[in-house]
């Protein structure tokens, strides 16, 4: 069978071997590993990769029965996979289809070691402990969220989950039934990850959450949806902090001032922004939230000028993580600097545009530009 060799090129799913290594099977097993514990792949031999040129093989009946021996008794356990003779450019050679899972981790077994590899790229490596440890529990069909964490209930709180239920559901959130139903918390009531990802505390780090849309009878795109969620999530909390600001009078201007000042605190010998940033996640996690006072805290103090120090640079990050529908593709020295091309740019769309049409798609500018008239 004709094999569309120009339809493929040595990447994740794919590897070239010139021939069947049986001295040094590891060479290519390890990539039977790799395909099999992340999305499957094709290794063909019988074809050199660099230089690319086919170069057949003499035998590859033999070469099919030789790697199947191979795959039974040194991957471990044996992955799904088909083996068949393809004919590239004239000659023979043989393609090693691997199917990924389910039976995670597939590891490389050999002289008393196991060993699990992953595809990074066009490389086949061995796996981290953490890429291990989610491997396992894949194949336990059992994921980091569910798994109960040393926190138990009234360790944290959920304030925040609770208000946007109630806005998105109209009716409250039921702790006791709710947070069990959801996977939050087990029956004999420790939090499990998901719940410490939610709750107010914020205790899991540099973590983020992913919701799947379905569209019918079909997933959404993984990387537009992720993105489409975070923006919903983020929003729908910006707008549970304006009610809250609403109802209880609540100051703003002093508030984001002083979470601006702890982040400028520490850490004292750094000279990056995106340092303070990651030194204080919880406080920048804040600032968003605050959504348009942050922006009006920001416009007041770019508009009184001089922001040349860290201030003004954390407060352009800010504008253009609130805003990246605005964002600048410029180099600024400060955050001065930027916002004045920023404002520009306001102003710009303001000739083009009416206010209504600024307010739905440059929300932003809409409200820069409102404080400027």
């Amino acid at each position: 069978m004709p094999f569309p060799l120009d339809h493929y090129i040595e990447a994740s799913h794919v590897d070239y071997k010139e021939r069947l290594e049986e001295k040094k099977p590891r060479s290519w097993l390890k990539s039977v590993s790799a395909f099999a514990n992340t999305e499957g792949g094709h290794l063909i031999f019988g074809v050199k990769n660099e230089p690319r040129e086919v170069v057949g093989l003499e035998n590859p009946q033999a070469v099919v029965s030789r790697l199947t021996e191979l795959i039974k008794v040194r991957i471990d356990p044996t992955p799904r996979y088909r083996v068949r003779e393809v004919e590239i450019e004239g000659k023979s050679c043989v393609d090693l289809e691997v199917q990924d899972g389910p039976a995670y981790p597939y590891y490389y077994a050999f002289d008393g070691s196991h060993t699990a590899y992953v595809r990074h790229g066009d490389q086949s490596e061995e796996a981290t402990s953490r890429e291990l440890n989610e491997l396992i529990l894949q194949g336990m069909n059992q994921t980091f969220d569910a798994l109960p964490s040393s926190y138990r209930v009234g360790d944290v709180s959920f304030t925040l989950l609770a208000a946007t239920f109630k806005n998105l559901k109209k009716e409250d959130f039921d702790l006791e039934k709710d947070l069990p139903s959801a996977g939050l918390v087990t029956d004999d009531g420790q939090i499990t990850n998901g719940g410490l990802l939610l709750c107010d505390q914020g205790v899991l780090k540099q973590s983020r959450i992913f919701c799947t849309r379905w569209k019918g009878n079909y997933k959404g795109s993984i990387e537009e949806d992720a993105l489409d969620t975070q923006k919903y999530v983020v929003a729908q909390i910006q707008e549970c902090y304006s009610r809250a600001v609403q109802y209880y009078q609540v100051d703003t201007e002093a508030v984001i001032e002083e979470l601006f000042d702890k982040m400028e605190a520490s850490p004292a010998t750094a000279s990056n922004p995106a340092d303070y940033i990651d030194a204080h996640s919880l406080e920048y996690r804040e600032l968003m939230y605050y959504g348009q006072y942050s922006l009006n805290y920001i416009f007041h103090k770019f508009m009184e000028g001089e922001q040349k120090g860290l201030r003004g640079q954390l407060m352009k990050i800010l504008l253009d993580d609130l805003a990246p529908e605005a964002k600048l593709r410029l180099y600024a020295e400060t955050g001065q600097e930027y916002f004045d091309e920023w404002a520009k740019g306001a102003v710009e769309v303001l000739e083009q545009h009416d206010m209504e049409w600024i307010k739905e798609n440059q929300p932003a500018m809409w409200i820069y530009l409102q404080m400027v008239e």
